[in-house]
């Protein structure tokens, strides 16, 4: 799932005595005995409500991305025997977004703030409000979470969803000096990569090709990743440079080679276009790949193929994406 889900308050809260220690402490777990020991805890005869709730959390958690739809019904399940843990609301409403089910979502994290208020759950809203277009509601949200928690970790976040915000209402001097003070909270630490990388998209969507590269590479330069090595590569290309080069070096950097690290591996000409969209599994791999697909036509002015994708990638991402922003930037510099 696209964040963390917490799971403090199912960790701390006790066990009914009757389940066996050992269950429950593979129940706690993140391996593959997981699953197993919570069923064994759900179906146990007797057992308290509560204590069968935070089974079913914790296997939802187990299920996690591998089937989604499971992780659903047991947080539903968990929220029908315990409906006052907001610790379920807001997971079960992440498992929605993932699924693009932004009302759904949002109908969780108004249960959500009404037992927990908290800057992350106001962000949270305000990330689906974003996806389903509702600019000013995603705004307002934001701006609620950095009055809460403005100066907590988090708000480093909020002000990088905010700015997204501010860029698909247009208003992209707030969306610059958002991501800016976002880098600003952030400058010694490994998280600031995804300030510079928001900066990046805004800039390239406003065509300042040579600030996003600037940016891209300053992303890259923190922590050297596949989105940001490829918004490098992109900025570079329609700066008029070549940026094979960087992109190779950066790729024997990378942690993780996980999507969109196929988008890397085409624009090196290592794999086929048709290969880079099959490996697009996801909603916004997909949205992505269309992305990709229309900037390469881009850099060989293959305006009608560009055009295509770039109207695919519209249609498909999340409005919330810096893909969806960028594509339609692109559209827009496309018209004669």
């Amino acid at each position: 799932m696209r964040r963390l889900i917490g799971i403090a308050s199912l960790l701390f809260a006790a066990p009914a005595a009757a389940a066996t220690a050992s269950d429950w402490a593979a129940c706690r777990t993140s391996g593959p005995q997981t699953i197993d020991a919570c069923s064994r805890i759900i179906d146990e005869p007797g057992i308290a409500d509560k204590a069968r709730a935070m089974a079913y959390g914790l296997r939802a958690i187990a299920w996690g991305d591998a089937n989604v739809d499971r992780a659903i019904a047991d947080y539903s399940e968990a929220i029908r025997l315990d409906p006052k843990d907001a610790q379920n609301y807001s997971s079960r409403a992440l498992a929605y977004r993932d699924e693009g089910d932004n009302d759904r979502a949002i109908a969780d994290f108004n249960e959500e703030i009404r037992l927990r208020p908290s800057g992350a759950a106001y962000s949270a809203r305000g990330d689906a409000w974003l996806d389903k277009g509702d600019v000013d509601r995603a705004v307002a949200d934001q701006t609620a979470a950095i009055a809460i928690d403005a100066k907590s970790y988090g708000a480093y976040f909020y002000f990088i969803s905010r700015a997204s915000a501010w860029r698909l209402k247009g208003d992209f001097k707030r969306a610059l000096a958002d991501a800016t003070e976002a880098i600003r909270l952030r400058t010694e630490s490994n998280t600031a990569s995804a300030g510079y990388h928001n900066r990046a998209e805004t800039y390239f969507l406003t065509g300042n090709f040579r600030a996003a590269a600037e940016d891209a590479q300053r992303a890259n330069a923190i922590f050297a990743n596949a989105h940001s090595a490829a918004l490098l590569f992109l900025a570079l290309g329609r700066a008029s440079r070549d940026g094979t080069a960087e992109l190779t070096v950066l790729t024997d950097k990378f942690k993780y080679k996980d999507w969109p690290y196929p988008a890397v591996e085409f624009f090196l000409g290592r794999r086929s276009l048709a290969d880079m969209r099959a490996a697009a599994r996801k909603l916004y791999e997909k949205c992505e790949a269309e992305f990709y697909a229309g900037e390469w036509h881009l850099l060989r002015h293959n305006a009608a193929e560009a055009r295509a994708a770039l109207q695919t990638a519209a249609g498909t991402c999340a409005k919330g994406a810096g893909e969806y922003a960028m594509a339609n930037a692109e559209l827009k510099r496309l018209k004669p």
